[in-house]
């Protein structure tokens, strides 16, 4: 058996949950941040639960007052946070199900592998959700990617008017399902939250920050089109 772990909901505290974790591997995304991939089984009395899968990050009270400040503003991040037995906190994987996550994380891989420094050995190009990619690069026909313009701003704005910041380096990502589906989902954190900035200072801010989200998918479009086939116009 694998170690045993308890995870207690943040915004339910009496929500308990004991899981065996049946393989554990290491991230690299996100700096200072330490990262595991948990693959899990949950244990419960007649053990019917399925396997499932979570993120496990190093534990940080403030990653934790941006989550509840956001979460209670209705802005998304991840469905669920929990601290684990291990003190470390706990989040949906949301990649389980095949979808993707479209920002600077991703933008920062794509181009390591396009341009790989002379020393280092080629790297992996091959794209572990392709078809969730092809879905993404369809998004970039004129039509639709103005609504995806559209939504980032109200997003950025949207925050601005509940009077949360959203974070400066890493602001929000596309959330892309593979039916195709899509929205914006606060992720990173660090730096976001509730604040006593004033609403109209909030906007301008914001409203560069969801140009810098806009631009990261743009250059990630350009970057997946060198690894990826698009879809047929």
């Amino acid at each position: 058996m694998g170690e045993l772990i308890t995870a207690t909901s943040v915004l339910n505290p009496g929500e308990r949950t004991t899981f065996e974790v049946t393989k554990t591997t290491a991230l690299t995304i996100g700096r200072g941040t330490i990262k595991h991939h948990l693959e899990v089984a949950p244990i419960d009395a007649d053990r019917t639960s399925p396997p499932t899968s979570l993120i496990e990050r190093n534990f940080d009270a403030e990653y934790i007052d941006a989550w509840l400040a956001f979460h209670e503003a209705g802005l998304a991040v991840t469905p669920s946070l929990q601290l684990s037995s291990r003190n470390t906190l706990l989040v949906t994987d949301l990649k389980a199900d095949g979808s993707e996550i479209y920002g600077k994380g991703l933008k920062q891989i794509l181009f390591d592998q396009s341009w790989p420094i002379d020393d280092d050995p080629p790297a992996q190009r091959q794209r572990p959700r392709p078809e969730t990619d092809k879905k993404f690069l369809g998004l970039f026909k004129w039509y639709h990617f103005r609504k995806i313009e559209r939504e980032a701003f109200r997003f950025a704005e949207e925050a601005a008017e509940r009077g949360i910041e959203i974070p400066l380096d890493d602001p929000f990502e596309l959330y892309v399902r593979p039916d195709g589906s899509w929205n914006f989902i606060a992720l990173d954190l660090h730096g976001g939250g509730a604040t006593g900035r004033d609403k109209n200072e909030l906007s301008a801010l914001h409203y560069a920050r969801a140009h810098m989200v806009v631009n990261n998918l743009y250059h990630i479009h350009q970057l997946l089109q060198q690894v990826v086939t698009p879809p047929a116009a």
